[in-house]
This record gives C-alpha cells, structure tokens and sequence, in this order.
C-alpha cells in the first residue's frame, strides 16, 4: 500500500463507527416510483392468484390464509387508485413476495 492509500482508509471510521453502521436521524424514503409499486404488487397479487390455485393442497392453511389476506389488502388498496396508500401497498407487496417464497 502506498501512503496515499493509508490516508485514505484512516479517513474511513471503522467498526461501530463504520457509516453503514450508523443510524439515520429520519425514517428512510421510498425510493421506489409509484409506478414500480404498482406494477409489482399487481403482478404479486397475480402470482399468489396462480401459485394458490396449483398448489392449495400443499401448503399449510395458515400460510393460505395470510397469502389470501394480503393479495386481498393489495387489492383493496389498488381499487383506490390513484389515491392509494403506497407505502401501505409497498409493504403489503414486499409481505405478500416473503410468503410466496
């Protein structure tokens, strides 16, 4: 390593103090555009749709349940456009995409 190299990892703080390890002030923004997260949840919503006819049989009753209140939420949400809730949709899609896998 040259001298100048060592600058420069002295510079970075290490550890606790590392800046991914710090805390942000303000809750984090979406960053996704209203568009995207409207294209993923319906297509979300859609998958659940196909994987719940398939394959109902298989998966657990809880599991079918929690899918179909969340395609149901996202449904909901959808049918107020474009006065919908898009955080509420981004998180109910984000939900729906842990469950289907």
């Amino acid at each position: 390593m040259s001298g100048s190299d060592e600058s420069r990892d002295a510079d970075q703080p290490a550890g606790r103090a590392a800046r991914a390890n710090q805390k942000r002030d303000e809750p984090r923004k979406n960053r996704r555009s209203a568009g995207h997260v409207r294209s993923a949840s319906r297509m979300l919503a859609r998958e659940a749709t196909k994987i719940l006819g398939r394959h109902r049989a298989r998966i657990p009753a809880v599991v079918v349940t929690e899918i179909e209140a969340a395609v149901a939420a996202i449904e909901a949400l959808r049918a107020k456009k474009p006065n919908e809730d898009l955080v509420e949709l981004e998180y109910q899609a984000e939900h729906l995409d842990e469950l289907l896998h």
